[in-house]
């Protein structure tokens, strides 16, 4: 994902209609991206929050009422499906977006899919727009 938005993505992204907030937590280890992706959803009235790795987010997850979680595959202390098996015992129909550019991980999604009808991915690299729709299609 570039760490700029080009200025035809922002006219796309200034012309959606933004949906209701949103408290979403954010799980992402690579700061930079994180910030990106705290920016985009702010830019779009949801409310993020950031956790840099599975024990944090698993921490945030315990103390707030998230709507969706957008989780990195690839955590330093744990990875995204021991994160997710974490959430699911508690928490069954909460939507997960995982973040990856893993290949491997990617193709298990296609089965996870298929198990779990709340679960989705979205491919890194990816644009500001790619992100925020995927976001937007577990909004409604």
């Amino acid at each position: 994902m570039d760490t700029v938005t080009t200025i035809k993505e922002s006219i796309k992204i200034s012309n959606q209609t933004d949906l209701p907030g949103k408290k979403i937590l954010v799980v992402e280890d690579e700061p930079d991206y994180a910030k990106i992706l705290f920016k985009t959803l702010s830019k779009h009235n949801h409310i993020p929050h950031t956790a840099l790795d599975g024990e944090s987010a698993l921490s945030s997850f315990d103390k707030h009422d998230f709507d969706i979680i957008s989780l990195d595959y690839q955590l330093p202390d744990m990875n995204g499906i021991e994160v997710y098996r974490s959430i699911r015992k508690k928490y069954p129909l909460i939507p997960i977006i995982f973040v990856s550019g893993n290949f491997e991980f990617m193709q298990s999604m296609i089965d996870l899919k298929k198990e779990d009808s709340n679960v989705d991915f979205i491919s890194k690299p990816f644009t500001t727009e790619e992100y925020i729709n995927k976001i937007h299609l577990w909004c409604e």
